[in-house]
């Protein structure tokens, strides 16, 4: 999953240095409210297949051929459903026909996105991840290569749509070229089994339609309340704090199935892992705010270009401020919905979207009306309902798992932060190019969680046998002699 996150991020830097600069603000407003609306509708399809299916399967290996067929049949009616209603809903919101163009596009991926789903968590629930990276990477390498040639050669937002979904197409059929490692045959359609899954299901959809809700339904109250050109902004903004996102994401998807297991076969096992992810994503938390407000305007003008998207600047700063509250919540997120706490972790969406929404009212004109740029307070309401959700999945994880959760990690890292980010004035005033910026303030930060001792001894370890540091080690060793010294915590 590493992997497939360097492969995406490569991919989505190439694709974000291309498509805002070539298609402007507004078709690139157009193409990020497409693909915003039709998240919605993906959610439904999916319709918590990435949980149930996943946790079935991962506890059932067995079961995995009759789990795909049933849940890939029920998937296919949500996605003619979802066709009917992409068509009409448009229509009702007064889109104009360029918008609704684009929806239809991308509603046809919905079509093969019944049998990803399914696949896609049959293969998590087996612990076989490579697959879904093959997956994904021959998506994202297709979108990005041909995407790009398509907006050199003067293809606008249609046609980018169109190649989009052809990747997700081909995504399908990847995961299908490798079904047969899990499923050696397909049996006949349960429909018993297929409305236990919906029944089942109900939960986790609730779930993933209200946190899509507040996290996708600022660009359409932005696309509502102010011009096309703030949505490009925020649109541009939003699509880095999104990759910026992408590490807690893959922890979260590495845990959920250990978890699911776990939560069945050994709780203190299941505990000490939540409590040492979470204690992870605020180590990865810490030096993604300092370098996403640090860098934001190298960022932005190096993808984008300042001339269109300077706007775009203070709306990623506000992201990434909120950035550290996203990261906990998916780990909190995950832990929830392994120990089968669904239902309350869905009550806490849904009671997300009218505060999102009623910030996002309050924000955006007040923003508009002060700044030009509606977009800020978009970006600031997302962070405050993050803190809310955070503060909401606490009062919800099971017992013991906080009790030894080390807080000194949390003010090691912030002190580490700090220090990375003197290290980057220090820098600015010498005028060192932009990614060696990164480079040494990434070292500064890592040097500086070393020296402070924030890692256990056997974590340490772990890290530079993973990544092969052993020179990193030995070098360590020399500046701290007490490495022995600490006790073993097993």
């Amino acid at each position: 999953m590493l992997l497939q996150y360097a492969a995406t991020m490569a991919s989505t830097f190439l694709l974000m240095l291309f498509l805002p600069r070539y298609l402007g603000p507004i078709e690139f407003g157009k193409l990020y409210l497409a693909i915003s609306f039709i998240e919605i509708f993906r959610i439904f399809v999916s319709y918590g297949g990435s949980y149930l299916v996943a946790k079935d399967v991962s506890r059932s290996h067995e079961s995995t051929p009759q789990i795909l067929v049933d849940a890939i049949w029920v998937r296919l009616v949500f996605a003619v459903l979802s066709l009917v209603a992409i068509v009409l809903i448009p229509l009702f919101l007064g889109y104009p026909d360029s918008v609704r163009i684009l929806l239809m596009i991308y509603g046809l991926a919905l079509l093969w996105q019944a049998g990803t789903t399914a696949l896609y968590a049959c293969y998590q629930g087996r612990e076989i991840m490579a697959y879904n990276s093959v997956g994904v990477v021959t998506e994202r390498a297709f979108s990005a290569v041909v995407g790009v040639l398509a907006v050199i050669l003067g293809a606008k937002s249609f046609g980018i749509a169109v190649v989009f979904v052809i990747g997700t197409l081909l995504n399908f059929l990847v995961l299908a070229g490798f079904a047969k490692k899990i499923v050696p045959f397909l049996p006949r359609v349960n429909w018993k089994d297929a409305l236990r899954q919906v029944r089942e299901g109900l939960p986790y959809f609730l779930f993933a339609v209200f946190s899509s809700l507040y996290y996708r339904i600022d660009a359409i109250m932005l696309s509502k309340m102010t011009p096309e050109t703030v949505v490009g902004w925020y649109g541009g903004a939003h699509r880095l704090f999104e990759a910026l996102n992408a590490v807690p994401y893959i922890l979260s998807v590495a845990l959920y199935h250990i978890l699911a297991r776990l939560w069945k076969e050994d709780m203190e096992i299941h505990r000490q892992t939540t409590r040492k992810s979470l204690e992870y994503v605020v180590v990865c938390g810490v030096v993604i705010i300092v370098g996403g407000i640090a860098f934001a305007r190298d960022v932005i003008g190096f993808f984008y270009g300042l001339s269109g998207y300077g706007p775009s600047i203070p709306v990623f700063q506000v992201l990434a401020l909120g950035l550290a509250f996203l990261c906990v919540d998916m780990v909190l997120g995950t832990c929830l919905l392994a120990s089968d706490k669904q239902k309350q972790l869905s009550i806490i969406s849904f009671v997300a979207i009218p505060i999102n929404m009623f910030l996002n009212f309050l924000l955006i004109p007040y923003f508009q009306a002060r700044d030009g740029n509606g977009a800020i307070g978009s970006a600031a309401a997302t962070g405050v309902t993050e803190i809310f959700i955070m503060i909401s999945a606490l009062r919800l994880i099971p017992k013991g798992i906080l009790e030894d959760f080390r807080f000194s990690v949390v003010i090691k890292s912030i002190s580490a932060g700090v220090i990375m980010a003197g290290s980057i004035l220090v820098m600015d005033q010498f005028g060192m190019p932009f990614f060696g910026k990164i480079v040494l303030s990434a070292g500064v930060y890592i040097a500086s969680l070393l020296l402070m001792r924030t890692f256990e001894p056997q974590e340490q370890e772990f890290f530079m046998n993973l990544f092969g540091f052993q020179r990193l080690k030995r070098l360590t060793q020399s500046f701290l002699p007490e490495w022995k010294s600490y006790p073993q915590h097993h």
